[in-house]
C-alpha cells in the first residue's frame, strides 16, 4: 500500500510505526510531494533500528520534474521506493549488510551515499569508477 500522493503535510503518518522519520524529510525537495510505499518505510525503520544511530536521507521521494532535473532515470525507484542514505558516520559495509537484512533489494553504491530500494528483484550498481574503487577497497565483491 502507498501513502497518499500529495503534500507531505497531508500524508497519513504513523509516528509509532516510523518514529525516527517524518514525511517532510522524505518528501520531494522541490515541491513537497510524497508517495512512499509503507513496505519501504518499514525497511528503512528496521535499518535505523539495526544501526542504532540516525540515518540521514539525502534523497527520498522525487516528483517527476525533480527526478528529471537531477538526471534520474525515467523509471527511477525514487518516485516511491527508494532512499539515498548518507554514509558519513557509518561503517559502509555494516550499513549495506544491515540494509539487506532489513529487506532492501536494490543497492546503488555511491561515494558518499548508499542508494536503497525495495524493488522486486535484487539489483546492484555503482555510480562511476570512483565508487567502484571505494566499495571494492571496503571489501565489496
Amino acid at each position: 500500500m502507498t501513502l497518499t500522493i500529495g503534500p507531505w503535510r497531508a500524508a497519513p503518518w504513523d509516528a509509532s510505526r516510523w518514529p525516527d522519520f517524518g514525511p517532510r524529510e522524505l518528501a520531494c525537495p522541490c515541491c513537497g510531494e510524497i508517495c512512499v510505499f509503507e513496505r519501504a518505510l518499514d525497511c528503512l525503520q528496521r535499518l535505523r533500528d539495526a544501526m542504532g544511530a540516525p540515518l540521514v536521507i539525502d534523497s527520498g521521494h522525487r516528483c517527476a520534474l525533480h527526478n528529471a532535473r537531477v538526471g534520474g532515470a525515467p523509471l527511477s525507484q525514487h518516485k516511491a521506493l527508494a532512499f539515498d542514505v548518507r554514509l558519513e558516520g557509518h561503517d559502509p559495509m555494516a550499513l549495506r549488510e544491515r540494509a539487506q537484512a532489513s529487506g532492501f533489494a536494490g543497492f546503488g553504491y555511491g561515494n558518499t551515499f548508499l542508494h536503497l530500494d525495495v524493488r522486486a528483484r535484487p539489483a546492484h550498481w555503482f555510480y562511476g569508477k570512483r565508487s567502484i574503487e571505494k566499495w571494492t577497497s571496503l571489501g565489496l565483491s
